[in-house]
């Protein structure tokens, strides 16, 4: 069985490699199948439904930092009460005690970690 799964797997991958990503969405337009391309980030966050439905947002000059920060739009849009997003990040180290604590540290080891300078 393993012997034919990876037979229809080279097979399969030898004719998707025979037309460019391109090629095989106009080939698909046409018929009713769930068919979409498999995007990578940078062609994720260029394609058109991305951009109408501004699932990309940028924080210009994040923290005073020179650089902008881009981050997901909210996927819920309401005509009337749109989102909005608030850019509220947590500081460094802000959260450090609560995630170890989840993660089984007891008070002392962070305590030590924290002397050691280890975490904030």
């Amino acid at each position: 069985m393993a012997d034919k799964q990876e037979e229809m797997i080279r097979t399969i991958e030898a004719k998707m490699k025979s037309r460019t990503c391109s090629e095989w969405t106009e080939f698909f337009a046409d018929d009713d199948i769930c068919f979409a391309p498999v995007l990578n980030l940078q062609e994720m966050s260029e394609h058109p439904q991305v951009k109408a439905r501004n699932m990309i947002m940028t924080v210009e000059n994040f923290k005073d930092t020179g650089k902008d920060l881009m981050i997901m739009g909210n996927p819920i849009k309401l005509s009337d009460t749109p989102a909005i997003v608030k850019n509220k990040f947590a500081e460094i180290g802000q959260n450090t005690d609560e995630i170890l604590q989840q993660l089984g540290y007891s008070r002392d080891a962070i305590d030590r970690l924290r002397a050691e300078k280890a975490i904030k």
